[in-house]
């Protein structure tokens, strides 16, 4: 879900990686509403902005997963081809909801360095 290293090398510093994925993920999040009404005018141009600007987001903080799909929905939309595109937004929401279920565990930038070093994908905690 969370590439540490690859978010500590852009930031270098931890504190500021630990504001960061938190805004990124709000700012997608909010992002959503104005993809949907895109895919639903079948607005290309607006689709391919709106995934262009959470692909952004996503890679600088180290959100590899959601920067992949969301990369996926821009250059299906720069071709003009919008009949994934619900699909993709299904999956861009599920992993948003994954990563803030994830970040909402106090200890998950530890978890997200430990996924780093092990190789092992980063699950959220179960609600108890």
């Amino acid at each position: 879900m969370i590439d540490w290293d690859q978010l500590i090398g852009r930031v270098l510093d931890e504190q500021i990686a630990r504001e960061i994925v938190p805004l990124c993920v709000e700012d997608s999040r909010q992002r959503l509403d104005v993809l949907a009404e895109a895919i639903g005018r079948r607005d290309a141009e607006a689709v391919k902005s709106c995934a262009h600007a959470i692909k952004g987001s996503a890679a600088n903080a180290g959100l590899t997963g959601l920067a992949e799909m969301a990369s996926s929905l821009e250059q299906a939309a720069a071709k003009g081809e919008l009949c994934d595109a619900p699909r993709l937004l299904e999956q861009i929401t599920a992993e948003l909801d994954s990563l803030r279920a994830f970040i909402e565990q106090p200890d998950w930038p530890l978890r997200a360095k430990n996924q780093e070093a092990s190789g092992q994908p980063q699950q959220p905690l179960a609600n108890k």
